[in-house]
Parts: structure tokens; C-alpha cells; sequence
């Protein structure tokens, strides 16, 4: 009838209503959107699944939301906003987490005009050198033991020290 609302059980327990707005509920009575899923349970998860590949899983706890690709975490936003990828604790708004010696941290394309890209590196068994790289070449790179270099054309170009000496056109 019109204006009534559509709903299955279990047992007697409602499990899904279609509202007369054409709203979806899963787990409430009342979808206060399009498709609303609430879950009586510590964390709600959204499964997606393609033939017999892992999953993709949507969860979200009491003050995160986290993507997983069958049971592990790929990227997670904190109640406070923060982003991790490859970590569950972001420790700032936007914590990249992973084994950057041989692959790129966080890459930037330029879609407009040249399309040069610019990516970001961690260098060392520690990560102890973080390098910039644009179009592929080596641009500047910071250490840990306090000296940044500029480079330009293949070749360093200009180095400050630890010490806070400058040296243009010398490695020393």
C-alpha cells in the first residue's frame, strides 16, 4: 500500500526495511539516507567482492574508518581526520607509511601542460635521506646528519652542512 514501508525478519528480528521514500536500512528501522547499515556489533563492515578474489572491506569502528583488502589494513581516518596509509595510528594529518627504497612515497602529476612528475623518497636502511625527485632526476635530498643538497642536471650543484656551510660546485 502506499506509503508503507517493506521489511524482512529473521525470526522476529528485523534485519532490512525499504521505507516508503525508497530508502534502504540494514540493521535500523529508520535509513536516514539512501542506503544507511548500522551494526550492533563494536564495527560495522561493507564487504566487496569480485568472483573468487579477496575482498575489499569498508570498516568503521567507534572513531575510525579503515579500507581493507581481505584482512589487511590499507588506509585508515582517525576520528580527528588524520589519514594513514600503511598505518593504523597516523601520526599526522596525512602519515605514509611503507618500504620506500625502491618505491615512490607520494607522487605528483602535473595533468596540465608537461605532465611532470614529482615524487617523494626515503633513502637508507633507516630512511635517513629523503630525496626529491622531479621528472625522474634527483633534485634535493635532506640526511640525517643535518646537510640538504641541490642538484640540477644530473650533478650536486649547491650543499649545506651539518655545520651550516655553504659549498657551490664542491660534494665538500
Amino acid at each position: 500500500a502506499v506509503g508503507e514501508s517493506l521489511y524482512f525478519t529473521t525470526g522476529t528480528t528485523e534485519r532490512l526495511r525499504i521505507d516508503s521514500s525508497g530508502r534502504v536500512g540494514i540493521g535500523t528501522s529508520s535509513p536516514s539516507g539512501e542506503l544507511h547499515v548500522k551494526s550492533a556489533s563494536i564495527n560495522a563492515n561493507f564487504y566487496l567482492q569480485r568472483s573468487v578474489h579477496d575482498p575489499w572491506r569498508l570498516s568503521a569502528g567507534s572513531s575510525y574508518l579503515s579500507f581493507l583488502q581481505d584482512s589487511s589494513e590499507k588506509m585508515r581516518i582517525d576520528s580527528s581526520g588524520r589519514v594513514g596509509i600503511g598505518t593504523s595510528s597516523p601520526d599526522g594529518i596525512l602519515d605514509i607509511e611503507g618500504n620506500f627504497e625502491t618505491s615512490k612515497a607520494l607522487v605528483l602529476t602535473n595533468t596540465k601542460g608537461t605532465g611532470k612528475v614529482s615524487y617523494v623518497r626515503s633513502h637508507g636502511g633507516n630512511g635517513e635521506t629523503l630525496s626529491l625527485y622531479h621528472d625522474g632526476a634527483l633534485r634535493q635530498t635532506w640526511d640525517s646528519n643535518g646537510s640538504a643538497t641541490f642538484e640540477s642536471g644530473g650533478s650536486e650543484r649547491l650543499r649545506i652542512d651539518s655545520s651550516g656551510n655553504v659549498g657551490i660546485g664542491t660534494s665538500n
